[in-house]
């Protein structure tokens, strides 16, 4: 006999309408809100040069039916690292958070962890001789988010839903 099989027998011996031995997925509502926290600005004679901060203020409404406890938020934010020659590559920025209790229907939101973001753009009348781009442009692409209890991944999501086909989860 399979163990969903068994757990249902067993469930249905002790009266138990549905037991599992599997811990059930939750469900949570996502709202995200990408912000720029910073923005210094310098230049030499040929290049400007921007560096910014960027963030997400990410709220989760559980959804689930039940009160929850003890709930590790994990997450990657992903940089688009431009490169002068070549194409850029996303990097992974990871950062973690602490749901200790959350009620049904309750919400929770955080910040994230600051992401670096660089721009260096030539002035008119500037350009290289290697061929260089003349324009340098970081961006903050997404976040891919993990939630687990007790070590075991019970909820996921990707922001925006595409950046799972183009980013690793490292």
């Amino acid at each position: 006999m399979n163990g969903k099989l068994v757990s249902l027998l067993l469930g249905a011996a002790f009266g138990c309408s549905v037991c599992s031995l599997e811990a059930a997925p939750l469900n949570f509502g996502v709202t995200t809100t990408k912000k720029r926290l910073e923005v210094e600005r310098t230049g030499t004679a040929s290049t400007t040069y921007t560096k910014e901060k960027w963030g997400y203020t990410i709220t989760l409404e559980n959804k689930s039916f039940q009160n929850l406890s003890d709930i590790e938020v994990q997450y990657r934010q992903y940089k688009f690292a431009d490169k002068l020659k070549g194409d850029g590559a996303l990097k992974p920025v990871p950062g973690s958070n602490k749901m200790n209790t959350l009620a049904n229907g309750a919400k929770f939101s955080f910040d994230t962890d600051p992401v670096e973001v660089d721009k260096q753009e030539l002035k008119a009348g500037w350009s290289y001789h290697d061929g260089s781009k003349e324009k340098v442009k970081d961006a903050l692409a997404g976040y891919w988010l993990r939630l687990l209890k007790d070590g075991a991944v019970v909820f996921e999501y990707q922001y925006p839903p595409e950046l799972a086909k183009k980013a690793k989860w490292e």
